[in-house]
């Protein structure tokens, strides 16, 4: 485990201030960047407050002098009041706002208060450009900065045409109120018309959201660190692995050598805005070397471990900033040297392994060359966030957290199939009770969540396949009359199926007692119809267990793209000639079907 907790020795291009009083809060301690912070400034000295909504990391290590449960994020007029009384109180000398969460209500206050003065940021003009995504796309593309093609979309009554999928939807804002909570949402890749209904019905009704063509390649990031409009010290770095596949936050990424062209776009952005404190900006990187900027980070970032670590230590840049000392100049820094956040980078390289790395738009890579770089620690070129010898409680919080999601996952998938076991084991009992019928089948029941998707599939499917049964399907849904989504439509035309005029059904006692055999789709399915009607046991199989490769669960494809869509109706098509096959070979009078 050593080699992989840094012992940071604190070289980090700045004078020791331990003979002068140091006070610093640190807001969001729940996110990476907050852990970094207060680890980087403890390390030197600075006295550290932390404050969070809830449990977090930062509140396990060594070096905060005191932890505070800061206001909700949703209510920001209460939060920012809450923080300038703390100032008042403790008169910090720093003030870092770590995510957006923070940052947002400190908007309110005037330029001139001092908790925006400590907190370091520019006038609220530049913030608002930087923190609307919209606004910042125009503010680039008046600099000349490229962008990807981008629309914004309001409404749902006027929609754009899409020429080309994917593409990318973006919220106007990274964070918003959801329910009463502050949630971040991150950008969707969409790959079909009915995928990106789903995502636009979800955001619309809080923001407006834009539609950027999808770009190829891979993420770089320059960070910066500004005074009144001057750039002081940059770093710059490279993404290697992003949760999810799609793309998303980096969970491992190595140092550059700053590339000067995107270094010019990146300082001639910010000194137009007047830039105060530190950034980040985004660019996707195409394979012919041309570039687009994608978003600003106008905050510490989550990756912060990795200029630390390698040099460039932005939070006590900050600190110096704040208290008017001399700032050295552009400090060298390690390339390459890489970072990794364990937690979620041990899910992404589950996940990679699973992916299909043939689909162009997962981020996949190589898989044993994923696993063989957990050496680099080793090697001394690579450290993990928050991982530090100094601080052992961060790290055994974040050992602990790891522990018990996988240990949770575990149990998950022993349960799993366990329950597998005992449903293969009930339809292997109804299909010998199917075998042993006296009467004719005449009545078969497809039953799934909604009755949109996957159990009018396979009642049309049924009546094709066997004669002289009447055939029905039904759902659990209470809400009735719905029709099925455009995506299940278009697959079943293929199948030469009509679904335009379907129209949703619930369940009734009834149906369950008419009917001689009960198909369910998956494990749910199968829980709810036995959780109201327990006697219809004997009588219900697993459409997926007469599939080739059995399976208990047929997905349900509400909401997927066209292809998956198509996907699952062939999985029905397959498993409904399989069960027709196996009802001729087990019932012994032929005229039972």
């Amino acid at each position: 485990m050593l080699p992989v907790i840094k012992q940071r020795r604190g070289k980090d291009c700045c004078r020791d201030f331990s003979t002068t009083r140091r006070h610093a809060l640190v807001l969001d301690g729940h996110s990476r960047a907050a852990v970094e912070t207060l680890q980087a400034l403890g390390r030197h000295g600075i006295e550290v407050d932390v404050a969070s909504e809830c449990d977090c990391p930062g509140f396990h290590s060594r070096y905060p002098r005191r932890r505070f449960r800061q206001p909700p994020a949703s209510c920001q007029q209460k939060l920012v009041e809450w923080i300038s009384r703390l100032d008042a109180d403790h008169n910090y000398q720093l003030i870092v706002a770590s995510t957006e969460f923070s940052l947002r209500p400190l908007q309110f206050l005037p330029t001139d208060h001092p908790v925006r003065t400590k907190a370091l940021l520019p006038e609220n003009e530049s913030l608002s450009i930087a923190l609307d995504k919209r606004r910042t796309c125009e503010f680039a593309s008046k600099l000349g900065i490229p962008i990807p093609r981008t629309v914004i979309i309001e409404s749902l009554l006027s929609l754009p045409a899409v020429k080309q999928y994917p593409v990318v939807l973006k919220p106007k804002q990274s964070a918003m109120v959801v329910q009463g909570n502050m949630v971040t949402v991150a950008p969707k890749i969409v790959k079909d018309e009915v995928e990106r209904l789903a995502v636009l019905q979800k955001w619309l009704p809080y923001m407006p959201v834009l539609e950027q063509e999808y770009v190829g390649g891979f993420g770089v990031g320059v960070e910066l660190l500004f005074d009144h409009g001057h750039k002081v010290w940059h770093f710059m770095h490279e993404r290697i692995h992003e949760y999810p596949l799609t793309g998303g936050a980096s969970t491992y990424r190595r140092s550059i050598q700053p590339k000067k062209e995107l270094l010019d776009v990146a300082e001639r952005l910010f000194t137009a805005l007047q830039w105060h404190g530190v950034a980040m900006v985004e660019f996707k990187i195409v394979r012919d070397g041309s570039f687009y900027l994608i978003e600003i980070n106008p905050r510490l970032w989550g990756s912060l471990a990795l200029s630390i670590d390698a040099g460039v230590n932005f939070p006590l840049g900050l600190w110096m900033s704040a208290n008017n000392e001399p700032l050295p100049p552009q400090p060298s820094y390690k390339v390459p040297y890489y970072t990794r956040d364990l937690m979620d980078d041990l899910q992404w390289t589950f996940e990679n392994l699973r992916a299909d790395h043939e689909d162009p738009l997962l981020l996949t890579r190589p898989r044993l060359r994923a696993f063989a770089e957990y050496i680099r620690p080793l090697l001394g070129r690579e450290s993990w966030d928050h991982f530090d010898l100094r601080d052992p409680k961060v790290t055994l919080a974040i050992l602990g957290a790891i522990g018990r999601r996988y240990s949770k996952a575990l149990w998950r998938r022993v349960m799993a199939k366990s329950t597998e076991s005992k449903l293969v084991a009930l339809h292997r009992r109804t299909m010998r009770n199917l075998a042993r019928r006296t009467t004719p089948l005449r009545r078969v029941l497809f039953l799934c969540y909604g009755n949109i998707c996957r159990s009018p599939v396979a009642e049309e499917l049924g009546k094709r396949a066997l004669a002289n049964v009447e055939i029905e399907s039904a759902g659990f849904h209470q809400l009735e009359g719905r029709r099925s989504p455009q995506n299940i439509i278009s697959a079943a035309s293929r199948m030469g199926i009509d679904l335009a005029h379907s129209s949703s059904r619930c369940v009734t006692k009834q149906q369950i007692e008419r009917a001689d055999l009960i198909v369910v789709m998956d494990a749910n399915n199968y829980d709810d119809l036995i959780r109201r009607y327990p006697k219809a046991a004997n009588r219900t199989l697993l459409l997926g267990l007469f599939l080739e490769r059995p399976t208990i669960n047929i997905p349900d494809p509400y909401g997927a793209s066209e292809e998956k869509a198509w996907d699952v109706v062939s999985q029905i098509n397959h498993a409904i000639n399989a069960f027709a096959h196996r009802l001729r070979k087990e019932v012994a009078d032929e005229s039972h079907v």
